[in-house]
């Protein structure tokens, strides 16, 4: 499934109307595609049917699609939401509509809200990639209606009030059953809050030829990507090195769960052998009830987090180490600081920096700029702000251009964690994950995560591919224990145990 932010849909566009595809041949072909996917979907059930169009080319997609249905004997109203379309192909398509009804909103409302209301299929052709800001006052409640109605109504593209590249929503967003998808699938189909406005995406195909399409930058992370980087059984001749060796800097007082949580994960997604440097304190808690891995009992501050005077020792771990992981649960203070900084600029190998890692970082931004090996920063929404200096809400704006800029300015991979997190790369890749749920918004799961990374990290996977792949087989794990024990009580102790079942899933 190919996905194409705003900018990359304009330039397919000129490209098919440099290569003599002209804008009036384009629209026809997503109309009438759009017609036939709609008789698919609904069958023979279709009597009637209410197109709300825009004066816009996305207007003109509806329009063309209206004069298919009306062809095939379908009653057919068009429902002008501005009054007259504007563009020249807009008004050449509307010239050849033929036998259907059309009903100007502004100065026919009721017929309107009728035809809405009695039609067997309403098509939703008001706003297309170019939509921003808020509905307008004067079709909020053609909007709104058509929102009610979403169980019959299909979105040529997105549903207006959709913003193409953020996932943000208008007021009186348009809800839809299906969306079709034309040329490709756009960001607002997978990001919320628009996802839940879209309803089952379909990409409707064109005959467009493949020297036209651009670079793909935006990706999907789902099984079939997964599935040939952790679906090949191991080969019966080996030894736990050739698993690589997983270090992880973690826990404090109090907090002993997050190094035992992250520990369990990276065992239990194969890391040859698992390191766990702690304080001395939690040692006894965590080394009960984790027999697998071996530990590294630390001294410690007055506030029982891990101490700088044991930089040397942690330097010389991380140096032997395969892969190491720094952050989750160890406080935050200046030693922890001087320890996160001390990890960045001396390791060789891939770092995932997570939790207190990322808010020590984030009081000297500039120290992850003088790595020497890959790092992978894994950031909730929280500590995202932090490092970059917007509040949550800019960020969740502009999602993928804040990861993005954030990605290429440092040189890091930076997995930003949400309803769906997303991985970015320091060359401008995005890969959105699809898997996941709400019950994974509680305490431990990112611990859980950031083990599962540094644990294929240390087996030697490119560390773009581990993060993204870690965050997939978390989504799915989640999702299997939603399954079992409800979203509600799910909990990572739930989610580890089923990895088993997760890698099983893939190797068969």
């Amino acid at each position: 499934m190919r996905v194409y932010n705003k900018a990359q849909i304009t330039e397919i566009e000129s490209n098919c109307e440099k290569n003599g595809v002209i804008t009036l041949e384009l629209m026809e072909a997503v109309g009438k595609a759009a017609f036939n996917e709609t008789c698919r979907i609904f069958g023979d059930n279709i009597k009637s049917v209410a197109v709300v169009c825009g004066n816009g080319n996305n207007g003109g997609d509806g329009l063309v699609a209206a004069r298919y249905f009306a062809e095939k004997g379908v009653k057919t109203t068009v429902i002008l939401a501005f009054g007259e379309v504007k563009t020249d192909n807009s008004k050449a398509v509307f010239e050849k509509l033929g036998n259907v009804e059309v009903i100007n909103y502004a100065t026919d409302k009721a017929f309107a809200h009728d035809a809405l209301n009695n039609s067997d299929v309403i098509i939703d052709a008001v706003y297309g990639i170019g939509f921003h800001g808020e509905i307008p006052s004067n079709i909020a409640e053609l909007t709104s209606l058509m929102a009610k109605n979403y169980n019959k109504t299909v979105a040529f593209d997105l549903p207006s009030g959709a913003e193409c590249d953020n996932g943000q929503i208008s007021a009186n967003c348009v809800k839809a059953a299906y969306t079709l998808a034309f040329i490709a699938c756009k960001p607002c189909h997978f990001l919320y809050p628009s996802a839940e406005y879209c309803g089952k995406v379909i990409e409707v195909s064109l005959d467009i030829a493949e020297k036209l399409y651009v670079d793909q930058t935006i990706f999907l992370v789902t099984d079939e990507i997964v599935k040939p980087i952790v679906g090949n059984k191991r080969p019966k001749d080996c030894h736990k090195y050739d698993f690589g060796k997983a270090l992880l800097i973690c826990g404090s007082y109090g907090m002993a769960g997050a190094a035992k949580l992250a520990a369990t994960a990276a065992i239990k997604c194969g890391a040859g052998l698992v390191s766990v440097c702690l304080p001395k304190s939690i040692y006894p808690i965590v080394a009960s009830n984790l027999s697998e891995a071996v530990f590294s009992p630390l001294y410690e501050t007055e506030k029982c987090r891990i101490s700088k005077e044991n930089s040397e020792k942690i330097t010389e771990l991380v140096l032997n180490a395969s892969a190491t992981l720094i952050g989750c649960g160890m406080g935050l203070d200046d030693d922890t600081a001087e320890i996160v900084k001390s990890v960045i600029n001396n390791s060789k190998n891939p770092v995932v920096v997570d939790a207190d890692g990322i808010n020590c970082v984030s009081r000297h931004i500039d120290i992850i700029k003088e790595n020497k090996a890959p790092l992978i920063f894994t950031p909730h929404m929280g500590e995202m702000s932090r490092i970059c200096g917007l509040n949550a809400d800019e960020i969740k704006r502009d999602i993928i251009n804040v990861g993005k800029s954030f990605a290429q300015e440092y040189g890091v991979i930076l997995v930003l964690k949400g309803a769906r997190t997303a991985t970015f790369t320091p060359d401008g890749r995005v890969y959105i994950n699809l898997s996941g749920n709400s019950g994974m918004a509680t305490a431990g799961a990112g611990d859980m995560l950031a083990g599962m990374i540094v644990s294929l990290l240390a087996q030697g996977i490119e560390p773009t591919v581990a993060a993204y792949t870690a965050v997939y087989l978390h989504g799915k794990s989640g999702d299997i224990a939603a399954k079992r024990c409800s979203e509600r009580s799910m909990t990572p102790t739930d989610m580890i145990n089923l990895l088993g079942d997760i890698f099983l899933y893939f190797e068969n």
